[in-house]
């Protein structure tokens, strides 16, 4: 790698830091449920509008299992 490769890296890398930190305020702000969820169905990142204090706990498991849970509860 060259000087200007390595800078044009960091540069790149800058941006997407700043971009995926804008992102999670817009999530984190969001009064409406936010939830984005992988290819398999399982939940990747959620806001705490639509499962409460259980956003993170609620990433990782799969979305079904999720809104039954909250049916089942009445949330």
């Amino acid at each position: 790698f060259d000087q200007g490769q390595v800078t044009q890296w960091l540069s790149a890398l800058d941006g997407l830091q700043k971009a995926s930190a804008h992102s999670r305020t817009l999530l984190e702000a969001s009064l409406d449920p936010l939830v984005t969820i992988g290819t398999d169905g399982r939940i990747t990142d959620a806001n705490p509008a639509p499962l409460g204090d259980r956003s993170v706990a609620g990433c990782g498991d799969h979305l079904a299992e999720v809104v039954t849970i909250a049916a089942m509860v009445g949330e």
